[in-house]
């Protein structure tokens, strides 16, 4: 028999206003409505004898696996099946949501029934998506949108309650950091880059899988994890070779991502902050080193850490009050014994202390500070050189360092011609010495840069060479001028348990002859290593304590003026 509905719409809007809506969840707000249907039998008055509410979310930042949500009433009393009722509604992050309303045994609902149906559901997933917002938005502020991971005030947050249940010193702590991404980002673009990043970061939730951790990405290409120590093994083992497959246009790109690693393992008295700290100062060490495995901190890494952000602090006042100055270490023609040129070697006169690069290099490099270095010991050397010609010294080629960084600075030439013409030098002066370029990814920049330094006069050098793969190959693709072998490979000579240094020097210094490149040999220190190399090759010059070790620009001053070295 059907039943006359006597609600109206502002029965709905006092039942709803009768809600409290501090709730933080939707089971929450569930459960607050189902009270109120079994005390109001509101339901019931709209002829419902059950409701079925089905919401389902698609995978996103938010929910990083797929939800399917069911929400259900029952008034216990039977139901006509047949005339059950849908509505469908979209959800948030792509998602969609049911209400199934079945009406009571013997009853269908009139369009005046459905209007109000359709009235009373739209409230539910108005109040559901008000709720859900706001969950989003918590969230938001320690997760990292684009990957769905925690962002660093969502690692502090997690990792304080580790360390209030005891549960953080059976934790490994992780920091990630990837090798070379803005290269990757310019060969495969921003977009397929994030796509990249996406990836990781899904790899790395699944390493925490079910266990008490979590895994984060702090920015950019920084990413952590804390795993319990039983599973770190496993962890890094897979980290150390990662490839990630994306689809571009019509083909599949490899990508492999590498990374710098630091690792830390907690003991019962480390906070949460000293985990993250000492992580990542473990992680600059691996970046610093160049090392392609993680690196595990060590307490004197923190001494070394601490003392680089004073350095770095004070850089900038050291370079105002010009406390660093170049010394000068010359290049000696193996067959004429004559002085043919110079490289400048940057010293930094620290509180009375004279510090050598490899005590501050790292530092600088790691803050973005070297750029300015560069350029500042690009106008002492031209100051320098000035100087010697207006004084009337027969002045030499002085090669200058020129570290990564700069290489990818659009500007990095003008600023290079700009100071040879504020000088009024000939570009035949000025050599220009790559560094670090055994982990250079961009070869793309290092071409162009190379051709623009050719098209202007001014000669191109690949310093460090023999320290990787990658030498060889820049070598073959590049047209540098000169190639400097690494003192390392040098170091071994005459050694008789070490055979082998010497065949690998023999063989690329007669390849590099081939070439056609001009070759300087450093660290060559003693008589021994000098007449090895001589019999190789004496069409090359040497640079090293043998010879001179770097002088002060007043001692090079005294040697330009006696250019002959017994050899």
């Amino acid at each position: 028999m059907e039943q006359q509905n006597i609600l109206s719409f502002k029965d709905l809007i006092k039942l709803f206003g009768s809600l409290n809506f501090k709730v933080t969840t939707i089971d929450e707000l569930w459960d607050q409505l189902l009270r109120r249907f079994h005390e109001t039998k509101l339901l019931e008055q709209m002829k419902v004898g059950r409701l079925d509410i089905n919401i389902m979310i698609e995978a996103s930042v938010f929910d990083l696996d797929e939800r399917d949500d069911y929400y259900n009433y029952d008034s216990g009393l039977p139901i006509n099946a047949a005339g059950v009722v849908h509505q469908s509604y979209p959800t948030l992050n792509n998602g969609r949501g049911v209400v199934d309303a079945y009406p009571l045994a013997d009853c269908t609902f009139s369009e005046e029934d459905m209007s109000l149906l359709m009235a009373f559901g739209n409230i539910i997933y108005l109040l559901m998506s008000r709720i859900r917002l706001g969950i989003n938005v918590e969230k938001s502020r320690y997760m990292d949108l684009m990957t769905g991971l925690y962002n660093t005030a969502g690692v502090r947050m997690e990792g304080k309650k580790l360390e209030a249940v005891g549960e953080l010193f059976c934790m490994a702590v992780i920091f990630i950091n990837l090798r070379g991404f803005s290269y990757t980002n310019k060969r495969i673009g921003i977009k397929n880059g994030d796509q990249v990043l996406i990836r990781y970061a899904r790899l790395l939730n699944t390493l925490v899988g079910m266990n008490r951790g979590l895994a984060a990405r702090l920015g950019g290409d920084k990413f952590l994890l804390i795993i319990p120590k039983s599973q770190l093994d496993t962890a890094l083992s897979i980290l150390e070779d990662v490839q990630i497959d994306i689809q571009i246009f019509d083909h599949t790109e490899h990508v492999a991502v590498n990374a710098w690693i630091g690792v830390f393992e907690n003991s019962e008295t480390d906070s949460i902050d000293e985990a993250l700290e000492s992580a990542s100062v473990a992680c600059g060490v691996a970046h610093a080193t160049g090392t392609y495995h993680a690196v595990r901190f060590q307490p004197t890494m923190l001494e070394h850490s601490i003392r680089a952000k004073r350095l770095v602090a004070s850089f900038d006042v050291a370079i105002k009050n010009h406390d660093f100055y170049p010394c000068y270490q010359p290049k000696v023609a193996l067959d004429t014994g004559k002085l043919v040129a110079a490289e400048a070697l940057v010293r930094w006169e620290n509180h009375g202390e004279v510090l050598l690069p490899d005590d501050f290099i790292p530092a600088l490099s790691d803050n973005g500070k070297m750029i300015e270095l560069d350029l500042y010991m690009l106008e002492c050397v031209c100051r320098d050189l000035r100087r010697w010609l207006d004084v009337g010294l027969p002045a030499v080629p002085v090669s200058i360092n020129y570290s990564k960084e700069n290489l990818i600075r659009r500007q990095l030439v003008d600023e290079t011609l700009g100071m040879l013409k504020k000088y009024n030098l000939d570009p035949s002066l000025i050599e220009i010495e790559l560094t670090e370029l055994a982990n250079y990814e961009d070869p793309r920049a290092l071409e162009e840069f190379i051709t623009q330094m050719h098209a202007n006069g001014i000669r191109v050098s690949m310093d460090d060479f023999g320290t990787g793969y990658t030498s060889l190959n820049l070598l073959k693709d590049m047209s540098f001028d000169v190639v400097k072998m690494d003192r390392s490979v040098i170091s071994r000579i005459g050694d008789k348990n070490e055979s082998r240094d010497e065949i690998l020097l023999r063989h690329t210094l007669m390849m590099l002859a081939e070439l056609g490149t001009d070759i300087v040999v450093e660290g060559v220190e003693t008589r021994e290593q000098l007449e090895f190399i001589r019999g190789i090759n004496d069409k090359l010059a040497i640079q090293g304590f043998f010879c001179d070790e770097p002088l002060s620009c007043d001692e090079f001053e005294a040697r330009l003026t006696d250019k002959s070295y017994s050899l």
